[in-house]
């Protein structure tokens, strides 16, 4: 769930509905973007996927799949930032073939969403 609230700390009824916005997404983190659209990184079991809300809180349906973007691996974000030229980085984990862990780095670099992945091992 993400609500919006104006500077009185009520919820701002112009946005989602009735100031609040529900998905079914588990969401970790939140960025907005310099055009006020809203990213949020979570985890739509078993992957990690990065969402996009225009500014009134209804999904971004040019962004992705009807304003989703998910990874083909088992993964989840944990953190994400929005890089001053507008390219978006996630990192997170993924479970591998071998079933062990491995740090996660993401870089959403255009649209359609093309993907550069670095995969790290966790060490200890």
């Amino acid at each position: 769930m993400i609500a919006r609230v104006t500077t009185d700390g009520t919820l701002d009824n112009t946005y989602g509905s009735n100031g609040v916005m529900t998905h079914s997404i588990t969401l970790k983190q939140l960025a907005l973007q310099r055009d006020s659209k809203l990213l949020a990184v979570g985890i739509q079991s078993p992957t990690l996927a990065l969402l996009r809300f225009m500014p009134g809180g209804s999904p971004d349906t040019q962004f992705g799949s009807t304003g989703v973007v998910t990874l083909s691996i088992p993964s989840q974000g944990s953190a994400m930032l929005v890089q001053l030229n507008g390219k978006i980085v996630i990192g997170g984990s993924y479970t591998g073939e071998d079933g062990r862990e491995y740090a996660l780095l993401a870089r959403f670099v255009g649209t359609p969403i093309p993907i550069r992945k670095v995969f790290l091992p966790m060490c200890c």
